[in-house]
């Protein structure tokens, strides 16, 4: 049985877009999370553009869970297919078109049920290893919702997770949002004895305006930003990075999390033309449609550590050239 019942059952933020739902970015936080909660979904390309691509299976396998595939094949080089279905759906539909070609293309998805998935997989496994099961793979919500009552359990094996800076930094430094939403529902659990994600940002909340950060207009919807409805201003940002920089305690890992420009992360292929800027920029990206923002650290060339933040709405130009704007600025701040 997969318990996932820590956090609340709603693992979708109702403010996000249906089109990210199904989709590895659009994982939901679940009290039992497993293999980050995504699949990959394996298609077989077709040569011919217009065709549908056929899909070779689910890795990991995903139980009791079926998807129509709708997606064609395209003369781009590039993915743009996504997978439509909502939490802890058993059917859901793949939409888009892949590259056309006679290779294996892969594409990530969310999990609809981890603590089942879960359940599924450990159920799996100890009958791989001559372990008798005598039920099925289920969770507690589901028996809860059935109104069964669930057996004593007992503790047998512990595991223990990451030191919870290495946790943070592979979530800034690969752009992870499930982990990102399940520190804010852990807050909550922790705070307030349920992991919800209202309970968790008003933990967010209480915390910066202690700080001594004006929080007016800062509008938090979610862990991760995925949701357009957040609101947050640069200056706010800034003040934070600030407030982080003034205890060592905090700002070493942090620091350290963030990509570096030109070498980890999602900036590892950024700043190219700009050599003088290695070793001395460290920033988290944010990206949704029309949208482009940086905030982080530059080191001045007098030394000083300059907390920067810088987001962009709505532009009109491609997502290239907006990147290559922001690298100039970003390289003239390590020029001051």
């Amino acid at each position: 049985m997969g318990d996932g019942t820590a956090f609340e059952p709603t693992t979708a933020v109702p403010t996000w877009l249906w089109e990210d739902l199904g989709n590895y970015y659009g994982v939901g936080p679940s009290g039992l999370n497993f293999h980050e909660n995504a699949f990959t979904l394996k298609f077989s390309q077709h040569p011919t553009i217009g065709m549908p691509p056929s899909v070779s299976g689910f890795s990991p396998f995903v139980p009791h869970f079926n998807l129509k595939n709708n997606v064609l094949s395209s003369a781009g080089g590039g993915d743009d297919a996504y997978i439509f279905m909502s939490p802890y759906a058993t059917e859901g539909v793949v939409r888009g078109t892949i590259s056309a070609g006679n290779g294996t293309f892969p594409i990530k998805g969310a999990l609809p049920d981890p603590p089942l998935f879960a359940a599924w997989h450990l159920r799996r496994m100890l009958l791989e290893k001559g372990v008798e099961i005598m039920d099925t793979a289920s969770t507690q919500l589901f028996l809860e919702q059935k109104g069964e009552p669930t057996s004593l359990r007992r503790t047998f094996f512990t595991w223990r997770s990451q030191p919870l800076a290495e946790i943070i930094r592979h979530a800034n430094l690969e752009s992870v949002n499930l982990y990102c939403e399940a520190f804010l529902r852990t807050l909550a659990l922790q705070q307030y004895g349920y992991g919800t994600n209202e309970k968790g940002i008003d933990a967010i909340m209480r915390f910066w305006q202690s700080k001594g950060v004006d929080t007016e207009g800062l509008f938090m919807q979610d862990g991760s930003g995925l949701s357009p409805r957040n609101g947050v201003t640069p200056t706010q940002l800034t003040m934070m990075l600030r407030v982080i920089a003034q205890d060592s305690t905090w700002f070493t890992p942090f620091y350290n999390s963030l990509p570096e420009a030109g070498r980890t992360g999602t900036m590892s292929s950024m700043f190219k033309q700009y050599p003088s800027v290695l070793g001395r920029l460290r920033a988290k990206s944010g990206t949704i449609t029309r949208v482009r923002a940086y905030s982080g650290y530059a080191t001045a060339a007098d030394g000083r550590l300059i907390a920067f933040s810088i987001i962009l709405n709505n532009f009109t130009c491609s997502q290239r050239d907006i990147r290559k704007k922001l690298e100039t600025f970003m390289a003239e701040l390590c020029r001051l």
